[in-house]
Parts: C-alpha cells; structure tokens; sequence
C-alpha cells in the first residue's frame, strides 16, 4: 500500500548556505583561531596553507576545502545518521553526573549503582554510544575507567567517546574497549570553544601521542563546536552559524595535522542564551529553528544527515519537558533525522531521570508515527462508505482492520477515558513511565562472556597501578 507523508520545507536556500560557507572561510582565513600553545602553533606552521601570528593561527581556502574533503569522508560524530541502519539510532545523553530521585522529587549526586541501572535501561531500547552517567562517588584518577567498565558489563552498546587526561588513559581505555569489542570510537576529545578558540590541552595531548608513537587505536578528536547566540557567537544567522562552522572545521583539522592516525568529528551545537536567567536555553523556539538550519547546512556542505536533540531546559519532566523536547524531535523527524540523542536527561547534560528515558522514548515513537505519514486506500471510496453504511459503522470494515498497522496505540501516553483513567488509580505518566522503566531494568539479562570479563577486571587492574 502507498503512503503519503509529510515534511517541513523552505528555510535556507543555496544562496544562503554559499554565504556561510564563504563567511567560515573568510573568517578561518582572516580572522583566524586562537591557540594558546607555542609549540602547537609551531607545529602547525610547517603545514602548507597554515600562517600563525601570536596565538591566533590561521588557515586558506585550500587547506579548508581539505578539511570539508576529510569531513564528507569520515566524521565520527555522533550525531549523524548511521548508514545502512533503518531503525532509529538512539544515544544517551552526555555523561551527566546527577540523578532525579522520583521519591524525593529532586536530583542527587549520581552513583555507580545508578551507571549501572541506566546502562540496562538504555540496553532495552537498543541504545548505544556515551555513557549516560558520569558518576561522582568513584576516585577521579579512575573515574573513566569505572565509567567505561560499567558501560561494557551492563550494556552490549554503551561506553564509547570517553572523555580522557593523558595518553596512559586513552591506551587503557581504548584496550579496554577493544577487549570488550565495542565500536570505534573509544575515546573522543572535544577541542573547540567559543569564539573562535582551540583546547591547547587537547590538542597537546594528540601531539604527543604522534611524538611519542602511541596513539592507540579508537581515539577521535575535533569538535562539537557550541556557538552561544548572543553571547560567545553572533546573535543572528548567518553570523552564528558561520563561526560555528569555522569552529567545527577547525578543530577537525587542526587534530588531524598533528597526529594523522586519530580520527575526527566534524558538529555544530547551536544554542540560544537567555538574557535573562544568562544561561543556555536548548529546545527554545530559536534552537529549534537552528537545528533546522543545521540539517541543511550540513547536508549541503557535507552531504550527512543530522540527528535530533532531546535536551530541554526543564529541570523535572513536566509540561516545559515535553513541550520543548516534542517541538525538537517532531521537527528533527519531519526534517529527515534518524538518530536521537539525550534521552532521559534534564536540563542539558545535568541529570539522568529513569522515567524520563521512557518518556522520552514515547515522544520519540510519537513523532516517528508522524513521519510515517498516512497510508493511501486504493479501493473506491464509494465501495469503502457504501458497505460501511450498510453496516452502520466502519468498525468491521476490512480497510479497518489495518487498525494495529495504521493507529498509534502508546503504552505511556494512553488515550483512556476519565473514568477509566480513575478506576485504575489516576496515574500520571510520569508514574507510568516509572513502572516500565523499573520493568525494563529487571528484565534486562545482558552479562559479557567470562573472557571478556576477565579481560575487563585485567584491565582495571593495570589501570589502578598506572592511573596513580
């Protein structure tokens, strides 16, 4: 049977995609990026196309056509569309380090034992990518470690894009989750920052893992450049996402010039700032409308398809969560995304909600029953409301009985009557996601093989001597 589906249109045309173009370049070329390293700044001034003044470094069209090149070919980011993959991707939100505790109706610190219920959580839903908790209550030197080992012991995709301070780290948990036989990559390092400045430490540590020859396989370097509108970039389009752009490229290149044998990730996060609160505002109506421009953007300039966000800047799962993160991921689906990130955290990278993962979820199979469309009946409507009238009602009709394949029916955000709603106790959704979530958790069965959890345990052993 056909289908008819629906999509959003319009926004940047050709004419203003080419000017953020020009404009990241011009301002790469002419404006240049800060670097507050004299040796990466050496460095990078043996390349051809490369000119440095000071601190600020800066780059030609030619080597920045290289970079795009680079880019189209390999971009470990997260974010994008997997190829080869039709069901939905979903990755966990970026490491926060609280918890919401439902029965205190507040957040904690996050725990172990919390990495470990979120990580089954995340498993039943075939999640996989970061971890969802960066628990607190561990010794710092080992936090990665114990971060990455819980990852691997209660999930069969999570632990990945580990953040990590120095080359010993990065080889331990790159053999880490090589013995565990996760997917690339294992470490990531995040160098870009607004405006227009690249992570010295970073980028120092990719030199010296070239310099020392011990760059492990699995690590990715570059950026995730965070463009704030208004406040460490432009307010308005195109200037946001033109330094955004200059940001994202940069630091994807500037890693590869210094060790060639890390890979890279190549993204924009817009955000807008509030003026009044002064801080970050995802899922505003503006943010919105950025990732819209960004999904053209990078389909044009890259020729990749972008993922959406379920960030919010609610603190709990209330009415302002599921606005916001509906109007984000409805929009994401109707624009063409197909991998999703964040689910269960609230607001921006701060807490983990068990509950909200299942919520999350839900208003994630809500917008993808929307993208869907509506399927096309081929049999005369004069047939279809001739024997429905005969019948006096369409509730038997065979075109009906598509009812299962054709009409959402959601588990969380159930269409029960009042009454029925009150005789089984007048739940809020959140207590029904609750109930599922706690479900989920205690069904899940997932343990590795007793190899892989010698190797694991193995592993940290070397990790507690050498992370001293």
């Amino acid at each position: 049977m056909d289908r008819i589906s629906f999509g959003i249109s319009g926004g940047l045309g050709e004419k203003e995609i080419q000017k953020i173009r020009d404009d990241a370049f011009d301002l790469l070329d002419k404006v240049g990026v800060e670097i507050e390293d004299t040796e990466i700044v050496s460095e990078l001034k043996r390349h051809k196309g490369i000119r440095a003044e000071g601190a600020l470094v800066f780059y030609s069209g030619e080597i920045v056509e290289e970079f795009i090149r680079q880019v189209r070919e390999q971009n470990d980011e997260y974010f994008l569309r997997v190829p080869g993959r039709d069901k939905p991707v979903i990755r966990p939100p970026y490491l926060c380090m609280r918890t919401w505790d439902l029965a205190a109706d507040s957040a904690r610190p996050a725990t172990v034992e919390d990495l470990q219920r979120a990580a089954k959580l995340l498993d039943t839903y075939d999640a996989e990518g970061v971890a969802p908790i960066h628990p607190p209550d561990t010794p710092t030197r080992l936090r990665q470690m114990i971060t990455a080992k819980t990852c691997y012991e209660n999930s069969r995709g999570l632990g990945s894009y580990m953040p990590a301070f120095s080359v010993r780290e990065m080889e331990l948990l790159c053999e880490m989750g090589e013995a565990a036989g996760r997917k690339w990559p294992h470490v990531s390092l995040q160098v870009p920052h607004s405006p227009m400045k690249l992570d010295a430490k970073s980028l120092a540590l990719i030199l010296e893992m070239k310099r020392s020859k011990r760059t492990p396989r699995g690590i990715t370097a570059g950026g995730g450049a965070m463009p704030l509108s208004g406040a460490a970039a432009p307010l308005l389009l195109p200037g946001l996402l033109s330094q955004g752009l200059a940001e994202a490229l940069s630091a994807y290149g500037t890693a590869k010039l210094l060790n060639d044998k890390v890979g890279g990730f190549c993204s924009i996060f817009p955000a807008t700032f509030d003026m009044r609160y002064s801080g970050l505002s995802m899922a505003s109506p503006e943010a919105v409308l950025y990732w819209l421009a960004i999904r053209q953007l990078w389909k044009e300039v890259f020729g990749q398809e972008v993922g959406g966000d379920l960030a919010c800047t609610a603190k709990t799962y209330d009415a302002q969560a599921g606005a916001q993160k509906t109007a984000a991921i409805l929009t994401a689906v109707m624009s063409g995304a197909t991998t999703f990130v964040s689910p269960g955290m609230t607001p921006t990278d701060e807490a983990f909600h068990f509950e909200g993962v299942v919520i999350d979820m839900e208003i994630l199979a809500y917008a993808l029953r929307v993208g869907r469309g509506l399927a096309w009946e081929k049999t005369p409507t004069s047939d279809i409301v001739r024997e429905g009238r005969k019948e006096r009602t369409f509730l038997v009709h065979p075109t009906t009985m598509r009812f299962r394949e054709e009409i959402w029916d959601p588990p969380v955000f159930t269409n029960d009557s009042m009454s029925q709603w009150e005789s089984a106790g007048s739940p809020s959704v959140v207590q029904r996601a609750a109930a599922v979530a706690r479900e989920r958790i205690d069904q899940h069965s997932y343990r590795p093989d007793k190899p892989v959890q010698k190797d694991l345990d193995r592993i940290m052993r070397i990790a507690e001597k050498d992370l001293a």
